[in-house]
C-alpha cells in the first residue's frame, strides 16, 4: 500500500511540474490538452491523502476529455484561430458530485466554450473525497489549429 501512496504521488507531482507535457505535444493542432490539477482548499486531511485523492481525480479529468474538447471544437470550427488557456475551480461534495465550477481565469476570452466547459465539469461525478467541500483548480490549453 505504501508502495502505491509513493508511485501515485510521484505521477502526480510529475503530472502537475510538467503540465502534462505528452498531452501537449499530442494536442499540436488538434485543440485541447490537460494542464494542471491541484487542491485548492484548506483542510485538515494528511497530505498523502490528497495526493492519491488528486492522482484519481486526474485519471477522471483525463477520462472525460473528449466532452471538453467537443466544447472547443465546435467553437473553433467557427473562429480558426482559436486558443487559449482556461482555469477552472470546483467543488467535489462529499458523495462525489461537483458543485460550484467557476471560471478562475482564461486567456481564450470565449464565454462560449468557457461555458460549455463549466457545464460539462458540472455533470462529472468523482470518488468520494478525503474531505467533503473538496476544492479541485484546473486548467485546459487549447491550441490553434495546425500550430
Amino acid at each position: 500500500m505504501k508502495s502505491f501512496f509513493w508511485i501515485a504521488l510521484l505521477l502526480g507531482c510529475c503530472w502537475l511540474i510538467t503540465g502534462c507535457a505528452a498531452g501537449k505535444a499530442g494536442a499540436k493542432g488538434s485543440g485541447a490538452t490537460a494542464g494542471e490539477t491541484g487542491d485548492t482548499s484548506g483542510g485538515t486531511a494528511a497530505a498523502g491523502d490528497d495526493g492519491a485523492y488528486l492522482a484519481s481525480v486526474k485519471e477522471k479529468v483525463e477520462a472525460r476529455m473528449g466532452a471538453v474538447q467537443e466544447c472547443f471544437d465546435k467553437a473553433q470550427a467557427r473562429e480558426k484561430t482559436l486558443s487559449g488557456r482556461v482555469s477552472y475551480e470546483w467543488t467535489i461534495r462529499s458523495d462525489g458530485a461537483v458543485d460550484l465550477v467557476e471560471v478562475k481565469s482564461s486567456t481564450m476570452n470565449n464565454g462560449i466554450v468557457e461555458d460549455c466547459i463549466k457545464r460539462v465539469i458540472g455533470e462529472w461525478t468523482f470518488p468520494t473525497p478525503p474531505r467533503d467541500n473538496f476544492v479541485m483548480s484546473h486548467s485546459f490549453v487549447f491550441a490553434e489549429k495546425g500550430k
